[in-house]
C-alpha cells in the first residue's frame, strides 16, 4: 500500500472520474496514431500549451510523442496543479493525517451505514486486509487509499505519471509554477460531504476499472474529446446525479480558476507548458472551452 506521503503527492487522483483516465496500456501507448490531449492556446503575441495529464502509467509509456516533446522544449515555464517534488515530506504527512484521519475517537463504523460498512468489510476481506487497519481513515482518505491500490494492482504507478515526468525534467531548467496549493487540494479531496455515498459508489465501480480504463485511454490516445466527455462526465453524472455538487467543486469551479491562470500566462512574454488532469480540459465548461469563449485562438497540437 502506498505510504501517506505517496498519497499526498497524488491527491488529485481521489475521484474515480479522474482516476480512471489515468489507467493506460503500454502496448497501446506506443501507437503511431497517438494524438493525445495537447492544445495550443494563443493570443496576438503569446502562447500556452495545455496537456491533459495521465497521472498513473508505467515505464513503457515513454518516450512521449514528438509533438508533446517539441511543445515542452519550446516552453520557458512549466505549470502544474501542484509541484509534488517540492512538498515537505514531514509537513505533508502531518497535514494528511490531520485532515484525513479521525481524531475525536470516532471511526468509520460510526459514520457509515450498515450496508456500506458491510460492503467495505467484504471488499477488504477479498484483498486480505484486516478492516481495523482502515477504520481511523475518513471516507475521502479511504477512497484515495483503496483507489490507489486498485491502480497499482493493474500495474499503474504514480512515479511514471506524465506530470511527475515533466516536473523532474524541468528542475533546474525551467521555472515551475503551481496552479493550486496542497492545502487547497486536501480540503477539496479529503472533506467529502456525503462520504458514505461516495465510498459506496467507489466500491461499486472498482470491478469496471479494467474495461473502463481501456475505453478512456483509447479516447485519450486518439484525442477523442466526445468519447472522453461521455465516459468521464456525462455517463457518471447520469448514474450518480446526486454527485453533481461535488463534481462542480472538483471540476467546474477549478476549471474556471485554471482558465483565469492561463489567461494571466498569456499576458506574459513567456511560453508556458501547462499540465492538468485530462478531465479539466474537455467540455464546454472545461479549460479549453472557457478559453475559447474568451476569444483566444485554440488549436489541437
Amino acid at each position: 500500500m502506498l505510504s501517506a506521503l505517496q498519497f499526498a503527492r497524488h491527491l488529485f487522483l481521489i475521484a474515480i472520474l479522474t482516476l480512471c483516465t489515468s489507467l493506460v496500456s503500454a502496448q497501446e501507448a506506443s501507437s503511431p496514431e497517438n494524438k493525445g490531449f495537447l492544445w495550443k492556446v494563443s493570443d496576438h503575441n503569446s502562447s500556452v500549451y495545455l496537456l491533459g495529464s495521465v497521472h498513473f502509467a508505467n515505464a513503457d509509456y515513454y518516450p512521449m510523442s514528438h509533438n508533446i516533446e517539441t511543445a515542452f522544449a519550446e516552453a520557458d515555464r512549466l505549470a502544474v496543479e501542484i509541484d509534488v517534488t517540492a512538498l515537505d515530506p514531514l509537513k505533508t504527512q502531518l497535514l494528511m493525517q490531520k485532515m484525513g484521519n479521525y481524531s475525536d475517537g470516532r471511526t468509520l463504523k460510526d459514520e457509515l451505514n450498515p450496508e456500506t460498512l458491510q460492503k467495505l468489510e467484504s471488499y477488504l476481506a477479498t484483498k486480505g486486509f484486516p478492516s481495523h487497519l482502515f477504520m481511523s481513515q475518513k471516507p475521502g482518505m479511504l477512497i484515495m487509499s483503496l483507489t490507489s491500490m486498485e491502480l497499482m494492482n493493474l500495474g499503474m504507478l504514480p512515479q511514471f505519471g506524465i506530470d511527475l515526468h515533466f516536473l523532474s525534467r524541468a528542475k533546474g531548467n525551467k521555472q515551475i509554477v503551481e496552479l493550486e496549493t496542497i492545502e487547497q487540494q486536501m480540503e477539496l479531496l479529503l472533506n467529502i460531504d456525503d462520504g458514505d455515498a461516495a465510498l459506496a459508489q467507489t466500491l461499486d465501480e472498482f470491478p469496471s476499472f479494467p474495461v473502463l480504463s481501456k475505453q478512456l485511454f483509447k479516447a485519450w490516445q486518439s484525442g477523442d474529446t466526445t468519447v472522453m466527455q461521455k465516459l468521464l462526465i456525462e455517463e457518471p453524472l447520469q448514474k450518480y446525479p446526486e454527485s453533481k455538487p461535488y463534481f462542480d467543486k472538483l471540476f467546474t469551479d477549478r476549471n474556471i480558476t485554471m482558465a483565469e491562470k492561463v489567461k494571466g500566462f498569456l499576458d506574459e512574454d513567456k511560453t508556458y507548458f501547462v499540465i492538468v488532469g485530462a478531465g479539466h480540459l474537455i467540455g464546454e465548461n472545461g479549460v479549453i472551452g472557457l478559453l475559447g469563449k474568451s476569444g483566444f485562438s485554440i488549436a489541437r497540437h
